[in-house]
């Protein structure tokens, strides 16, 4: 599959031109000076070169540099008029109430209703596209680095301190390169993680796959433990087959439905990684996740620690079950656009960012380290070193 559906291109096609209309129609009534018939047809007509936008990013410009700039330009103008129409209400309201104030106070209502009105008019597609453009080419720039002490009961005291570096969701092709999973890598180097665990969505063009594997291999040695790596859904919406023969021809070890001895000590360390849970409904993820994470737990003796990859994060709650003391997914991205944490669009899961817990068990969600959809605001990505620690009984 080379860039997404027809079918999802129709669909993103019309929730934007329905996001378009319902933003000129109330921007008209709150703010009259809108109506102007050139000012519409201006509107419009933007509208339409911004669904070209969409059309031609469904894989026809890959060969060309400029394919991920005229996505982002794209993204730009229909999150301002996102942006735009959850402002509008508060506008609105501001509005009103200053204008019954105005109504009690002196004669020079005209001239300061007017200067109110024209202000409010113009402010609000500046803040919106301002807001929109920042999202679209600083929200996801920066990529936040997290540590997280995780206490584990049942951990060798010969492992105590060692370092899980997780990276998710990179997506590398347009808006993530493979230079920059390369300054990813180092740094999680210098921090001492121990071993790197991938998991899920870690590339979306496959003409980087190369380079891709070439930077991998380069930093595998760097990490007392290896490079490890579990499938998401990205990686099967492209080419599969040649992700897979590439990912086997490396050094980089693929953990689907299966185990691996990490460290062989009295009370051993075990990492565990399932596949993709593709299913038509969110209960048949959970069944699936569930005969997976069953199968990858074959000869996993029980006084092990257990450490789990799985991208979908669907899997937490049997992971918990189950006794694993943690599970590494991804998958959400955070909901990439947020207040105080709390995702805004409409795009819900049970897990859907940071760490959770159950007695002494983690489950934890990566918001990603880079998008399909170049659009952060108020959920930065991120990469994330744990550190597991002896939990004393005392």
């Amino acid at each position: 599959m080379n860039g997404p559906s027809i079918y999802f291109i129709g669909i993103l096609i019309g929730i934007a031109l329905g996001i378009a209309y319902l933003f000129i129609t109330l921007l008209c009534k709150v703010f009259p000076c809108y109506r102007n018939k050139t000012l519409k047809s201006f509107f419009w007509l933007i509208n339409i070169i911004a669904v070209g936008g969409i059309i031609l990013t469904r894989g026809k410009l890959d060969v060309f540099p400029f394919q991920g700039l005229l996505s982002q330009i794209t993204i730009l103008w229909f999150m301002g008029q996102l942006i735009g129409l959850f402002m509008l209400p508060f506008y609105h309201g501001i509005k009103r109430v200053y204008l019954r104030n105005l109504l009690k106070e002196n004669d020079a209502i005209d001239l300061s209703r007017r200067k109110f009105i024209q202000g409010a008019a113009v402010s609000l597609p500046i803040i919106s596209f301002g807001l929109s453009g920042y999202g679209t080419f600083l929200g996801g720039e920066k990529v936040e680095f997290l540590e997280h002490d995780i206490l584990i009961k049942n951990l060798d005291v010969q492992n105590d301190g060692l370092k899980i570096g997780q990276i998710s969701d990179a997506h590398i092709g347009l808006f993530f390169s493979v230079e920059k999973l390369s300054q990813i890598l180092e740094l999680l180097y210098k921090k001492g993680a121990d071993v790197v665990v991938i998991t899920g969505d870690l590339i979306d063009d496959v003409k980087m796959i190369d380079a891709l594997i070439e930077v991998l291999n380069g930093y595998i040695s760097k990490f007392r433990y290896g490079i490890y790596f579990s499938w998401g859904n990205h990686e099967y919406f492209r080419n599969f087959p040649k992700l897979e023969t590439a990912f086997q021809h490396s050094e980089v070890k693929v953990l689907r439905n299966k185990n691996t001895l990490l460290i062989n000590s009295k009370k051993p360390v075990y990492l565990l990684g399932i596949d993709y849970p593709w299913s038509e409904t969110a209960n048949e993820q959970i069944v699936k996740s569930k005969e997976m994470l069953d199968l990858a737990l074959l000869g996993v003796t029980e006084n092990s620690t257990k450490i789990l990859l799985s991208h979908h994060p669907v899997v937490i709650d049997y992971a918990y079950e189950k006794n694993i003391d943690l599970t590494l997914t991804g998958h959400t991205h955070g909901g990439q656009v947020a207040i105080g944490r709390q995702p805004l669009l409409p795009v819900r899961y049970k897990y859907m960012r940071g760490m959770y817990q159950k007695e002494q068990m983690y489950g934890y969600v990566s918001t990603g380290a880079g998008s399909w959809f170049p659009f952060r605001l108020g959920c930065p990505a991120e990469i994330s070193l744990f550190t597991l620690k002896v939990l004393s009984d005392s």
